[in-house]
């Protein structure tokens, strides 16, 4: 009975969505992707409640790369790339920001937390002056904790934990713990 609640509230969902898309859609064809999708991105984090977890689950399965049909991504939270990927109960909380990230099964991520896409987004030129860098999908293995507002910019491997506040800018190995600013690692 549950089970058949949630999808016929899934499908009402995915019907109220279908406009939104309609739009997300021309938007992409006339500026493309990469310059339609953040707005619709941060339009949809303003939906609170029950309601806006299944708006935005909604859009994004028909949006990113992957997007699981079980996973919870909370109020205020945006992701400013669509290369995404989303696996089965993955929960992110609100206030989150993630640029091109791969998130595996069972990973759970705390309210405020930054996934940015690599250290080398900004660089100079010639002349000192900032131009667009390169941006480097971040991949977060399966059954991850990832704590209170954390910076990740680097891979983190299955099982591991970072903990509230880090910020990561090394790589992170399975089965490990990540802790500080600049975060290091011990063993669990």
């Amino acid at each position: 009975m549950k089970e058949c609640l949630k999808n016929t509230i899934q499908l009402i969902t995915r019907i109220f969505i279908l406009p939104v898309y309609f739009v997300y859609l021309v938007n992409s064809a006339l500026f493309g992707k990469e310059r339609a999708f953040p707005g619709f991105s941060q339009f949809l984090a303003q939906f609170p409640g029950l309601t806006g977890i299944y708006l935005r689950r909604e859009f994004y399965r028909l949006v990113l790369n992957n997007c699981a049909r079980d996973c919870v991504i909370g109020y205020g939270s945006i992701f400013a790339h669509h290369e995404v990927s989303l696996g089965a109960k993955v929960s992110i909380g609100s206030y989150c920001c993630f640029g091109a990230v791969k998130i595996a099964e069972g990973t759970q991520i705390a309210s405020r937390v930054s996934i940015i896409s690599g250290l080398h987004q900004h660089q100079r030129n010639d002349q000192q002056e900032l131009c667009e860098g390169q941006f480097i999908p971040v991949s977060i293995g399966k059954q991850v904790w990832i704590g209170e507002g954390a910076i990740i910019a680097r891979d983190v491997g299955d099982y591991s934990n970072i903990a509230a506040g880090a910020v990561v800018l090394k790589p992170v190995a399975s089965n490990s713990t990540a802790v500080g600013n600049p975060a290091k690692t011990i063993s669990n």
